[in-house]
Parts: C-alpha cells; structure tokens; sequence
C-alpha cells in the first residue's frame, strides 16, 4: 500500500467515528450539546478536505 491509501483509509474511518460522536452530542440536552457537537463536527469536516 502506498502512503496516499493509507492516509485515505485512516480518514474514512475517523470521519465515521466523528460523525458517530457527533450524532451522539447533539442527543444532549441544552447548552452541554454545543462543545461535542462543535468539536466532532470541525473534526469530521477536517476529515472530508
């Protein structure tokens, strides 16, 4: 496998496990959803580019 795989595969999958985190905060009630959410979200976007 060449590095560019590698580095496509490993963002795949931690792009499924933000949007799984992501999913999993914005459950939360009120204004303790928003820093899980954020952060999940910014790092699945991340992910994506």
């Amino acid at each position: 496998m060449n590095r560019s795989t590698i580095e496509l595969a490993a963002a795949g999958v931690f792009a499924v496990l933000f949007a799984v985190v992501f999913l999993q905060g914005i459950g939360y009630s009120g204004r303790s959803a928003y820093m899980p959410a954020a952060a999940s979200g910014i790092g699945f976007v991340m992910c994506c580019f």
